[in-house]
């Protein structure tokens, strides 16, 4: 429960050991808070004002805030709201929220015929959005109300989506005839549609706060997950919850395209290292001392050779 983690925390590390799920320690938390169904229309949208949230990400706390946005509303964008993101890409990025965004959307029984037109759709509409701002578009999706299923997974990834971003519990209810691993919940990403990479998140809320805490420990990003309608009190819980994750030792505050690009696990032993992929494209450094590199993918056989 929130404010109460250390009872869980000697749990969560037996079981990581029981399930062959330790991971080495990383330097920093990675983390980003987001918000679903904003568009570029306006400066605001509902309690959301674009510019306050600048005010408030620039003025100490330091986060990063990743705006879910719905295809459909990609056919106009306001210009001077426009320029906010393209002034500010350390605070305010954009990701994929659906397509049309109607209920279930992504977890409904269609043809593959019809997966397909649904998600070339909703990448056309983004791709126009991008050539008439100059933005660019994280290929992550949000899933509307958290749902999608594993076929859904496969059809993102044959369009070259880089991964998906919904919380655990939806994930798994949304796909309950799946075998899942029994690490499921420890590792930076769960997979779907045979290596679509599900990184999850969690409520912007103070009551996440023992999430948070067993996120970082595990390496997983920290994403705090919101609608404009959790800041109709003001901005002060996104500064408090900002300060919290700060606290917990050295924080990076990224966007989904950074985020998808770290989510690796690399460990070392003398001259050779193993890295274990979480996403479909990955940026990392290798150790100078390291001579010999073994690629592993987790959506693979287990008993599949690695690279």
């Amino acid at each position: 429960r929130s404010g109460c983690f250390i009872a869980l925390l000697p749990l969560v590390h037996f079981v990581q050991e029981v399930a062959g799920a330790t991971a080495p320690g990383r330097e920093s938390v990675r983390a980003c808070s987001m918000f679903d169904d904003p568009n570029l229309h306006w400066p605001s949208f509902g309690y959301i004002d674009f510019r306050e949230m600048l005010r408030c990400a620039s003025s100490g706390s330091g986060f990063d805030a990743s705006i879910a946005t719905v295809p459909l509303d990609a056919w106009y964008s306001h210009p001077p709201t426009v320029k906010l993101f393209q002034d500010n890409p350390q605070h305010l990025s954009l990701l994929i929220h659906g397509n049309d965004h109607v209920k279930r959307e992504l977890a409904r029984a269609y043809s593959e015929a019809a997966r397909d037109a649904l998600v070339a759709q909703s990448l056309r509409r983004i791709e126009r959005l991008e050539s008439v701002t100059g933005l660019s578009v994280a290929r992550v999706m949000a899933a509307p109300h958290a749902a999608c299923t594993d076929a859904m997974g496969s059809a993102l990834l044959r369009f070259g989506y880089q991964g998906a971003c919904i919380s655990r519990a939806a994930l798994m209810a949304a796909n309950a005839e799946m075998d899942w691993p029994v690490a499921v919940g420890l590792r930076p990403a769960e997979f779907i549609g045979g290596g679509l990479p599900v990184i999850p998140r969690f409520g912007l809320s103070m009551h996440s706060q023992a999430s948070m805490v067993i996120a970082a420990f595990l390496g997983q990003p920290v994403i705090l997950v919101g609608h404009h309608d959790d800041l109709a009190g003001g901005y002060g819980v996104l500064g408090e919850l900002a300060d919290f994750i700060n606290s917990l030792g050295p924080v990076r505050w990224m966007d989904l395209t950074a985020i998808a690009r770290s989510n690796h696990r690399l460990t070392t032993w003398g001259s050779s290292a193993w890295l274990d992929l979480y996403s479909r494209s990955v940026e990392f450094m290798i150790p100078p001392d390291v001579g010999t590199l073994l690629v592993r993918r987790p959506w693979m056989a287990e008993d599949a050779a690695p690279e």
